[in-house]
């Protein structure tokens, strides 16, 4: 490694995960990969950023992304109305697919989250641009079990957390 990319990776230390290089874990390098940096236009991208709203189309269209990916068998939305209608949308739902949890109000008790989704589930939460996500991000990690999955943050945007007991436990900051 030389020296002046050393410096880059110090400097920025989400750079080198921002298309999924470095990344060891498959499920983490698939949701980057194949999902938040999907190029593809998808069929009810209109629709989508009809139902987000100005400002919020790019993360509107990654939980698109992420709902489709994910096929939950229940989605528990805490806060606005507009991803439910996402979720109808994307209409992927498999009776044997996780439960998923989107959360928006950053006001909402980490742990009726974690009731919401159980023990295997995943949770999608949305940044927003104060400090409040960072600390209900911290009051998610504090209450989720030692033995939960990955954590990819995509910065700025939202967050994935999969409480699967077969990933590994760890934070990928991505960009996309």
């Amino acid at each position: 490694m030389t020296g002046s990319f050393r410096k880059i990776c110090r400097a920025f230390p989400d750079w080198r995960h921002g298309r999924g290089f470095g990344v060891h874990s498959p499920w983490a390098f698939r949701i980057i990969d194949e999902v938040l940096h999907e190029k593809s236009a998808y069929y009810n991208y209109p629709r989508v950023d009809a139902l987000a709203g100005a400002g919020r189309e790019r993360a509107a269209r990654a939980v698109f992304r992420l709902l489709i990916h994910f096929r939950p068998s229940s989605v528990t939305v805490f806060g606005g109305d507009e991803w439910h209608g996402i979720n109808t949308l994307a209409g992927a739902s498999d009776a044997h697919g996780q439960r998923l949890a989107i959360v928006d109000n950053l006001n909402t008790d980490p742990e009726d989250v974690l009731e919401a989704v159980g023990k295997h589930g995943a949770i999608i939460v949305l940044h927003d641009r104060t400090n409040a996500s960072e600390t209900f991000l911290s009051a998610l990690r504090a209450v989720l079990p030692q033995d939960h999955g990955m954590i990819v943050d995509s910065i700025r945007t939202l967050a994935v957390i999969n409480l699967r007991a077969d990933l590994p436990h760890q934070l990928i900051r991505a960009r996309f």
